[in-house]
């Protein structure tokens, strides 16, 4: 059996699925605070079409050796400039680097009042 755990994010979008999770209340969020928020339930889809992918969409993609999830900031010749939130420029990649794009986000009820 192996030590590492599958990321059922990752399967799904491996076998063509869309994935749906919810921001999870802890931690600062990173270089994307300014993008998300605790409690939005996002939904990534996998990529079919690279001429779907707009300048704007927030995208996890293959970044040196790991998975990270940005935003795209330009595309330019079939590449796509990475950024962060917060104005930070990451690089350019190839379609076949982004896994996939947010398709939805649903933003949390607000809180009752008391």
């Amino acid at each position: 059996m192996s030590k590492h755990k599958k990321d059922p994010l990752l399967e799904a979008l491996k076998e063509g699925q869309s994935y749906t999770w919810t921001v999870p209340d802890g931690g600062n969020l990173a270089s994307m605070r300014a993008a998300l928020k605790h409690g939005q339930t996002l939904t990534m889809s996998p990529i079919t079409d690279p001429s779907e992918i707009r300048v704007g969409d927030l995208v996890l993609v293959k970044w040196h050796q790991s998975d990270i999830f940005h935003i795209v900031g330009d595309i330019q010749d079939g590449q796509f400039l990475i950024v962060n939130s917060l104005g930070k420029i990451n690089g350019w990649v190839a379609a076949s680097d982004i896994l996939g794009r947010v398709s939805k986000i649903v933003e949390p009820e607000p809180r009752p009042k008391v």
